[in-house]
């Protein structure tokens, strides 16, 4: 088995001149989001086995480079932890242009943050209740928790789409077992990037659907056994991506769900306002 450490060379994504690069940098990576530049062949990984699963993987996810082509992304991030009422998180992202409007708590107050994912810090808007919080240095706090958030979330909704990103290290580790059936499985890990480059995680493949049905997490790469094992289940196509909105464990049980679930080819219009917007 041989590691692969992706250089820019091999990175998914050529941009055209006429759009600007928005580098976002989700969990463990860091992403040059744009439009497809021209119809050629795309070469992803110099493993021909990680060549083969990936490609396979996105002609299923996002067949005719939708990947490429998708500009907008909206999802709520839905968590039971045990009250009443679960936690939620809604998300807007313009793919292409970097805008990042998020919904969620903040110490018992709605914050609803706008931010630039190449910039959260520079121009940011907050509110706290309805608010427009006027601190900077508050301000500037709850951009950069928008920013973590983002990273998070988009990264446990979108984490099959990742991993020809600069910065990930892939490992094809050949055929495993789980559940009766085999599957292809993939680790990965991360040179100095994101906020928790320790992490470690395994796809695994299912060859029948190309589809990736199980992830499993380390939060140090180091650790002897992974701090959760957790399917990516009911797939379902939105626009120009498959998305998957349920991670169940062991039991069929999903602590995290994803809901109101869009991608689409063009920008919504009025999707960066602040409360109400």
């Amino acid at each position: 088995m041989r590691v692969v450490s992706l250089r820019l060379s091999h990175f998914i994504f050529v941009l055209p001149t006429r759009f600007a690069p928005a580098v976002v940098a989700i969990a463990a990576l860091a992403t040059v989001a744009c439009a497809p530049a021209d119809d050629g062949p795309r070469t992803y990984f110099e493993d021909p086995d990680l060549q083969r699963i990936y490609s396979r993987m996105m002609e299923e996810m996002a067949p005719d480079r939708g990947w490429e082509r998708v500009r907008y992304i909206a999802f709520d991030r839905v968590v039971d932890r045990g009250g009443d009422v679960p936690s939620r998180r809604g998300h807007r992202w313009d793919v292409w242009g970097g805008m990042y409007r998020m919904v969620g708590d903040a110490g018992g107050q709605e914050m609803v943050a706008v931010i630039d994912t190449n910039d959260p810090t520079g121009s940011e808007r907050i509110w706290l209740d309805g608010d427009l919080v006027t601190d900077p240095a508050l301000s500037d706090s709850l951009a950069d928790r928008a920013h973590g958030s983002f990273i998070n979330d988009t990264y446990w909704f979108l984490m099959p789409y990742k991993w020809a990103d600069p910065g990930v290290n892939t490992v094809y580790l050949g055929e495993k077992g789980m559940d009766g059936r085999a599957y292809e499985v993939v680790e990965l890990t991360f040179d100095a990037v994101g906020r928790t480059p320790q992490n470690k995680y395994r796809g695994w493949v299912d060859p029948e659907t190309g589809l990736m049905a199980y992830w499993q997490h380390w939060r140090n790469a180091s650790d002897p056994e992974p701090a959760f094992t957790l399917a990516w289940t009911e797939w379902t196509r939105y626009g120009p991506l498959l998305l998957s909105p349920a991670r169940p464990d062991s039991a069929g049980y999903s602590r995290v769900n994803f809901e109101n679930m869009e991608a689409s080819l063009e920008m919504p219009e009025g999707m960066f306002e602040g409360p109400g917007g």
